[in-house]
């Protein structure tokens, strides 16, 4: 009899450990559920398990997903319009951010960026004259080769507005003095981006492609050296090029720009009509030319002012051009 116990015991244990490996193996392997309090995308998904999760995003997707567009070559300018990046949800990565959220926790899908076919690195030789025509955005160039005593006015009146601009810069200006080295260390310390005008400010067209390289090259050597700044968007003097600039520039690692809309103010003819030539023509992506002189200030102000009321924004022309924004 004492025999049989035994026995019994044995197998009443033998149970009792199979009874246990199963709920282990049961533990370990049970459904993943979201934590509670859980938001995903706005929508309360505490306790959720795993496939309910990828439903729910698998249905949000479509709401916040963009196809990517190719750059194009406008017909009018010549000139190449950036594309855009698309936007695709990543279904896994939003799942597993959600099942390892804290409790009380919001999630956002993940999305994923999705390139054009071709994008503006497929046109390196032709410039830009404007961002994406469906971004409501503006950006000002303001190319300087003189007027250092007008510069405090305009970083005073882009200070004003909280706006950031895009000082396309004349070598021989940055190397003239103590004055103009210093106004180049307000413009970056300011928070403004830098681009390359040449050295000279010549007539780009009439110089050998050894010249337009060397402009082009001192430019970017003058402004690092003193500022520290890299520079890799270039514009020419007076708006002139032809391919052979195109080219140098693409070689030397620096994208050709052009501006969209002209204020004219070096022609000093007044306010009135620098506001004139820029505000009613202002248009998604386009670009606005000024330069440092007596009446820029008093009429950035205006156009910035009137530009905003409209609903522009203002970003710098490497943001304006920048296909992943």
């Amino acid at each position: 009899m004492a025999k049989g116990r035994w026995w019994l015991a044995i197998l009443i244990g033998l149970v009792l450990v199979l009874m246990l490996w199963q709920g282990v193996n049961w533990w370990q392997n049970r459904p993943a559920r979201v934590a509670q309090g859980v938001m995903l995308q706005g929508v309360p998904v505490g306790g959720w398990p795993e496939e309910r999760v990828r439903e729910l995003v698998t249905t949000l997707a479509p709401q916040h997903e963009q196809e990517s567009e190719n750059a194009a070559l406008d017909a009018v300018t010549g000139g190449v319009i950036p594309g855009r990046y698309g936007k695709k949800v990543d279904v896994e990565a939003t799942v597993a951010a959600t099942l390892t959220a804290d409790a009380d926790e919001s999630v956002s899908l993940v999305l994923e960026a999705v390139p054009p076919e071709m994008g503006l690195s497929a046109y390196p030789t032709h410039p830009i004259y404007q961002g994406h025509p469906e971004r409501r955005a503006l950006a000002l160039m303001i190319n300087v080769a003189w007027g250092e005593n007008e510069i405090p006015a305009l970083l005073d009146v882009l200070e004003k507005h909280d706006v950031r601009a895009s000082f396309f810069i004349a070598g021989a200006w940055a190397n003239h003095s103590a004055k103009t080295k210093e106004m180049l260390e307000k413009i970056v310390a300011a928070g403004h981006e830098l681009g390359n005008h040449a050295y000279s400010h010549p007539h780009m067209r009439e110089i050998s492609r050894e010249q337009i390289a060397r402009e082009i090259t001192r430019t970017g050597e003058a402004i690092r050296d003193v500022v520290g700044v890299d520079t890799d968007l270039f514009t020419p003097p007076a708006g002139e090029y032809d391919e052979r600039v195109l080219e140098v520039a693409a070689e030397l690692g620096y994208r050709t720009v052009m501006y969209s809309l002209d204020t004219a103010d070096w022609l000093r003819q007044g306010v009135e009509k620098m506001v004139a030539r820029a505000v009613p023509r202002a248009e998604n992506g386009k670009i606005i030319l000024l330069h440092p002189t007596e009446q820029s200030a008093a009429g950035l102000d205006v156009i910035i002012s009137q530009l905003k009321e409209r609903g522009f924004d203002f970003v710098q022309v490497s943001e304006l051009i920048d296909e992943k924004r």
